[in-house]
């Protein structure tokens, strides 16, 4: 049995990958969701039994059962009467979701933000927030270094000046070699990623604009202000 909240856009989140979890509770926390987070489906129904969520977002591929059996286990406890389902996944054929909503990946967070708006229950959010999260990234390079002047021209190649939802950094190390504390840097180039939660670096050959256009794809492809130091 559930128990009656009095939070509004309150949604489960199910995600068993820790980095991926944190990042889709941080985004849709800054659009206006309360959200609760559970890392299988177990821990999932544990939270379920106890409260009342308008949206249950789980992913399809989870430890231990898949998220169908873990809605189909959710509903014959009556815990999803007054609760949306969806579920997201990039299995080629999810079995047991037919008739359940899908959002499929690899996400497009700015896609994935306007998604979920048009699933809170009064049709619109109500919360503070509807950008999505601001992208913060660093990159390290020194002087006179090649593979520093292609991380650059790759990067800025994918981050144009016009937008406002990612800020990129330039750090030159042979000018401010202590700049590099804060973020551990031994090598360059180095891109950080600051903001959202949790930092990641990315090392190596930095002018494969794959890699930069998987990150940037992951948060909508936003791109935006530049800065040099």
């Amino acid at each position: 049995m559930t128990t009656p909240s009095n939070e509004s856009n309150r949604l489960l989140l199910v995600e068993d990958s820790d980095d991926t979890r944190l990042l889709l509770a941080v985004a849709l926390g800054h659009d206006g969701w309360t959200v609760d987070e559970a890392a299988d489906g177990f821990a999932a129904l544990e939270l379920l039994r106890h409260h009342h969520y308008d949206v249950l977002l789980t992913d399809y591929d989870l430890p231990g059962k898949t998220g169908a059996v873990m809605i189909r286990e959710a509903i014959g406890e009556s815990l999803l009467d007054e609760t949306r389902v969806v579920v997201v996944t990039a299995h080629p054929e999810p079995v047991g979701i037919e008739d359940l909503e899908v959002i499929r990946k690899p996400l497009d967070l700015t896609q994935f933000l306007k998604q979920m708006r048009g699933r809170h229950p009064a049709g619109e959010m109500a919360g503070p927030a509807a950008a999505a999260p601001v992208l913060e990234l660093v990159l390290y390079v020194s002087a006179h270094s090649l593979a520093s002047a292609r991380a650059e021209q790759a990067v800025r190649s994918l981050i144009s000046e016009d937008r406002s939802d990612v800020h990129l950094t330039i750090c030159d190390l042979s000018l401010h070699p202590d700049a590099g504390d804060e973020d551990n840097i031994v090598f360059t180039p180095t891109l950080v990623k600051r903001e959202p939660p949790p930092r990641a670096w990315i090392l190596g050959d930095l002018s494969r604009s794959e890699t930069l256009d998987d990150l940037l794809r992951t948060f909508g492809t936003a791109t935006g202000a530049s800065a040099r130091l």
